[in-house]
């Protein structure tokens, strides 16, 4: 008579937590979901920093040719936003008065801002015209006009690309004109 109501017991009692083949039908679905969201995941985290370091290019340009119209600076005191000295512009930029003319920020220039690299290897490629010359040399001036010079008074036009090599992330593409002018596309 006890065991029976041991076994009534048992019957009667709810059946509480998963068994082991609804734990792992739940673990393959979430694998399923997982391996469809990441692809997608490292697009946009792509993009965003993409669109994170062009912002903060053009940012720093505009800041560049606002600071150039405040200080009415001359064709020989441009405000430099570029590289420092020989670098690649991917690795950070300056922004500083070039008091010397030698646009390589150094002894006598006096620094206004610096960046940090761009996040997720974002490679930022210039394509600038300077008078009749193109060059991928990546600093760009700016007078006391807000106009986009070199030391020796020639225009600087052209283009920086913000892309990461491999990925499927839309490039964005930063166009200053001769006017000093920004405008950002493709993000």
């Amino acid at each position: 008579m006890n065991e029976s109501k041991a076994v009534r017991r048992l019957v009667a009692q709810p059946h509480l937590g998963f068994t082991l083949v609804e734990m792992v039908v739940c673990i393959a679905i979430i694998g399923v979901l997982a391996a469809i969201a990441i692809p997608g995941m490292r697009q946009y985290l792509d993009s965003q920093a993409i669109r994170s370091a062009c912002s903060e290019l053009a940012d720093s340009l505009a800041l560049g040719r606002a600071e150039a119209i405040r200080r009415s600076a001359p064709n020989s005191q441009l405000v430099i936003v570029g590289p420092v000295c020989s670098g690649a512009i991917s690795n950070g930029w300056t922004i500083f008065v070039d008091s010397n003319g030698d646009q390589c920020y150094g002894n006598g220039d006096q620094l206004i801002q610096r960046s940090t690299p761009p996040s997720r290897g974002v490679v930022i490629t210039p394509a600038l015209t300077r008078g009749t010359t193109s060059t991928s040399n990546a600093w760009i001036g700016f007078n006391g006009q807000g106009m986009a010079r070199e030391p020796a008074g020639n225009f600087i036009a052209g283009t920086y690309t913000c892309s990461i090599g491999g990925s499927a992330a839309t490039n964005a593409v930063l166009t200053i004109n001769s006017l000093g002018r920004i405008r950002q596309s493709g993000t």
